[in-house]
């Protein structure tokens, strides 16, 4: 009976150590992808801003990706390393409903990912449409529309993300996800799997199959093709061991000219010849 009362003891003193280092290596983790994100993002921002020749609106959408995921970056940090339990019984009902909702629900966070997801899909769309319509790019599209057109992720991002703060309420001054039904959790688990990874992955690999099949194309195009060599090739290689003139066979046949008889070589198209 003391042994296995022991036993139980020293499993409870265990559990709160690996759940310990659990978060730790979780925050950890987290802390060297954010400090990654944060690093190369703010890296690629900074380029952009001194060297204004790279303002073109290709990089305009890589521009939006790395602001995007440098937020995301931040938000990644700050999530993990600052404490978001926050005191709801001290706080307002309305101010207490806010913190949840955007702060303690991650609302944010997850909302940058989409928009990050949705501008990966509109710089595929945009290298498409300059390889294969660039009549129609050059054209129609110019920078003010570019810069109009950025803006697409992130409301895409914030909007279809308006689920998750929904389903959160404060209760007994804590704040957690209320899903109502089972049915609603997993229809709104399905839409997030399709509008997060099915439609975006498939239009981009899509995308990507027909650029490269069209590059493929052109290059094959562009290469020269072998020339069959003719008599004037053949001229110039007189005096040489070997000399093939393609479908021609020589014969010789005795002529005379000028009183001496010569024998003058004569093309004929029979088969291929060496003289």
């Amino acid at each position: 009976m003391n042994l296995t009362t022991q036993l139980r003891n020293n499993s409870s003193d265990l559990e709160p150590e690996s759940a310990w280092s659990a978060g730790n290596l979780l925050r950890l983790f987290s802390l060297i992808f954010g400090l990654i994100g944060l690093l190369g993002n703010g890296l690629v921002l900074f380029v952009f801003i001194r060297v204004p020749s790279l303002r073109n609106i290709t990089n305009l959408y890589i521009g939006n990706q790395s602001l995007i995921d440098l937020l995301s970056s931040c938000f990644l940090i700050l999530s993990k390393y600052l404490d978001n339990k926050a005191d709801f019984k001290n706080l307002g009902p309305v101010t207490g409903l806010l913190v949840c909702v955007l702060w303690t629900s991650d609302y944010i966070f997850w909302a940058l990912l989409k928009a990050s997801t949705m501008n990966l899909v509109l710089l595929t769309l945009e290298r498409y449409t300059a390889l294969e319509i660039h009549v129609f790019y050059r054209r129609r599209f110019n920078r003010k529309k570019a810069q109009a057109s950025v803006v697409l992720p992130w409301i895409f991002g914030f909007v279809v993300q308006i689920y998750w703060p929904v389903v959160f309420r404060v209760v007994d001054n804590q704040c957690y996800p209320d899903w109502r039904t089972p049915q609603f959790q997993a229809f709104a688990g399905f839409m997030v799997f399709v509008f997060q990874y099915v439609i975006p992955i498939s239009l981009m690999l899509t995308v990507y199959m027909k650029i490269f099949r069209s590059l493929r194309s052109k290059v094959s195009i562009q290469q020269p093709h072998p020339r069959r060599p003719t008599d004037a090739d053949a001229l110039q290689l007189v005096g040489r061991d070997v000399v093939t003139f393609p479908n021609r066979v020589e014969s010789t046949n005795p002529r005379s000219v000028n009183g001496n008889d010569q024998r003058v070589s004569t093309l004929e198209e029979t088969g291929n010849v060496l003289i």
